[in-house]
């Protein structure tokens, strides 16, 4: 049975366990990696992983999560020029949402596959407040636009799941011919951005 750790000790060893775990997750995705490979890096027995983690895809989870708390606050901060028409800034925005995302180094081996795994093997609790995370930052987001004076024809569960769908259709890249694939997002996008202002 693996020995009781002090909250210090706690603490530190999670923070190295989400550390190791974003850079294996970057370097061969969530298939490639195994409990040992985590435990290893930080220096506990496999035993002990479970004291913090109750699978390993739980823990990418919470890295992933982590690194969508660091995303959403970067794109807050990054609303777009505010000398452009409100529908021409909400689709800036989302174009650069998109491409910070797809060009992060840790989700260069998150496609769909490992999307669906982490479906399937996480606690349905899990997903729901990932959902209800994303419909908070819709709110933030709204909140912000509305402030600068782009005010969008959407509540924070409208822009979820539109943000939501570009995500999915980007899980789904290499099923289309890569000009297909972009000028596919283009058109959504500016679908999004044309509906998001339609009254204004």
């Amino acid at each position: 049975m693996p020995r009781a750790f002090s909250e210090q000790e706690r603490a530190i060893i999670r923070t190295r366990l989400l550390q190791h775990g974003r850079e294996l997750l970057a370097a061969h995705g969530i298939r490639r990696v195994n409990v040992e490979d985590l435990t290893q890096a930080v220096g506990i027995s496999k035993g002990a992983f479970y004291l913090f983690f109750a699978s390993k895809e739980e823990l990418f989870y919470a890295v992933l999560r982590a690194f969508e708390a660091e995303y959403q606050a970067e794109l807050l901060d990054a609303l777009g020029p505010p000398d452009l028409l409100p529908q021409q800034r909400i689709r800036v925005f989302i174009e650069r949402a998109l491409h910070t995302w797809q060009t992060n180094p840790l989700f260069k081996r998150f496609g769909r596959e490992e999307y669906e795994l982490l479906a399937r093997r996480l606690p349905p609790e899990l997903l729901a407040e990932g959902f209800q995370d994303d419909i908070e930052f819709a709110g933030r987001l709204l909140n912000r636009w509305r402030s600068e004076g782009v005010a969008a024809r959407a509540d924070a569960n409208l822009l979820a799941g539109l943000m939501r769908s570009l995500f999915y259709v980007s899980l789904h890249a290499d099923e289309f011919a890569p000009a297909i694939y972009t000028i596919t997002l283009e058109r959504l996008i500016g679908a999004i951005a044309r509906d998001l202002t339609a009254e204004f």
